[in-house]
């Protein structure tokens, strides 16, 4: 094929393209065949290493508009087939606790072992806990990092096991908090829970008396070692660290009783628990003293509450960037605000709204995607008493100015009680596992948005 040959084809092929778009390409393939085409003296070798050139650029070119119009060929979503029915007995799902980090690492505790998952419950790695699992409570930040708090061995210490290795060994720390006895008085009324920043800081919350105050201790090295740095009002509600200092405490609305003093909506320290700060939430007026919601057979459902408060209730983003949501009753509707701090949690604003109380902790994947599951409980009568209704997993793209419904395939009948996702596509949550025993829980995951769900298959390895 001649030069002239060659020139013909290439115009003829790229002249398909419409003009605003390859007009550079062609240019380009133009000033290099006419120097290819130039009849100087030049060896063979070096003109076809020319012309070959000209085509790998003309490629090249092609290739880089080609990008700028499509962009990059999306990543397929795949997981096990969704259906609406499915055996919970076969799949194994049912758990005695399960989360999900924010790098999307899953883990579980099911029949006395550690689950872990890395490839959103495609496969998962077992390994056995330190001693049976009970009531205790399981930290996770990573594949290799969990720590147990011990309740066999709170007598007279708690105990708190830490593995390295994704569970292969475990190394047990004695926390410096005494147990009563009883004889004063004071004697532990919860095992305690666990909290941790990343793989260095963590907290433990400890309850060990009747006084409604809960021991705070820290560690700073991975739980190698522990320190008692203050008390917190709360216990059946958790703790939020957001570094070795900063604790943030919500509200859930349970009632004040002889375990759980009166407290403030919201809370925070920010030297470890050693002293608390009431913050205000505008629009909410004083929020010194919060009377909750209540799910009795009066009706009343007057107050304010944080979801998912028992869990932590507050997400924070970052160090500066943070959510909660309050769930506002009246005395015939309630509904459900957020709001946001840009700088650490001194001010806050209210930035969307949901149309009715959640009860449910929201889930804040960024700024302007946030989740919803909707568990509402909903007053009774004295004879039937307070009920629970759902209306499946709401999604906000727009800070919560407006809501779609996802279909929950797969989920019917079955309420979230916490959710997770690790981008929008790659979701879990804790279901119940027989719609007759409330008090059962399985994980199931989702693959495609929420849209099909599945119990996670254990037995894949």
């Amino acid at each position: 094929m001649n030069a002239p040959d060659l020139e013909t084809m290439l115009r003829s092929y790229y002249g398909r393209f419409a003009p605003d778009d390859s007009t550079r390409v062609v240019l380009a393939s133009r000033t290099l065949l006419d120097e290819a085409r130039d009849q100087r003296p030049v060896r063979p070798l070096w003109a076809s290493s020319r012309l070959v050139a000209a085509l790998a650029v003309a490629a090249l070119l092609l290739a880089a508009w080609h990008w700028s119009i499509v962009g990059p060929t999306a990543k397929p979503v795949t997981g096990p087939s969704a259906g609406p029915t499915y055996d919970i007995t076969v799949a194994n799902a049912e758990v005695s606790d399960a989360g999900m980090t924010r790098a999307g690492v899953l883990w579980t505790v099911l029949n006395q072992r550690l689950s872990i998952s890395t490839d959103h419950g495609r496969t998962w790695r077992n390994s056995s806990l330190p001693i049976p699992y009970a009531n205790g409570s399981i930290a996770v930040v990573d594949p290799a990092h969990a720590w147990f708090l011990d309740e066999a061995s709170m007598d007279p210490h708690f105990t708190v096991d830490r593995t390295s290795d994704g569970g292969a060994t475990w190394q047990s720390t004695v926390l410096p908090v005494t147990i009563g006895d009883g004889s004063d008085g004071t004697h532990t009324v919860w095992p305690g829970n666990l909290y941790f920043v990343d793989d260095r800081v963590g907290f433990a919350v400890l309850m060990t008396s009747e006084t409604g105050l809960a021991t705070i201790v820290r560690t700073e090295d991975g739980g190698a070692t522990w320190a008692v740095t203050g008390t917190t009002a709360t216990f059946s509600d958790g703790i939020v660290p957001v570094d070795a200092n900063t604790l943030w405490v919500a509200n859930g609305g349970e009632p004040a009783g002889s375990y759980i003093p009166a407290r403030p909506l919201l809370q925070v320290s920010r030297d470890a628990g050693a002293t608390w700060s009431n913050v205000s939430l505008p629009g909410l007026g004083d929020t010194a003293s919060v009377p909750a919601p209540s799910v009795e057979p009066t009706g009343d459902t007057t107050g304010l509450s944080v979801p998912g408060a028992s869990t932590g209730g507050v997400t924070f983003l970052s160090a500066s960037q943070g959510f909660v949501a309050v769930d506002v009753g009246t005395s015939s509707t309630s509904e459900t605000r957020y709001y946001r701090t840009a700088d650490g949690g001194r001010t806050w604003s209210q930035v969307g709204t949901f149309g009715q109380g959640a009860w449910v902790a929201p889930f804040f994947l960024d700024a302007e995607h946030w989740y919803q599951p909707n568990l509402a409980y909903v007053p009774g009568t004295a004879q039937s008493g307070p009920r629970v209704t759902t209306q499946g997993l709401a999604v906000t793209s727009d800070g919560g100015q407006t809501w779609t419904a996802t279909d929950e395939n797969g989920l019917s009948g079955r309420p979230i009680q916490t959710f997770w996702t690790a981008d929008g596509q790659n979701d879990a949550a804790l279901g119940l596992a027989q719609s007759s025993e409330p008090s059962r829980l399985a994980l199931f995951l989702s693959w495609d948005g929420g849209k099909t769900w599945q119990p996670a298959d254990f037995a894949a390895h």
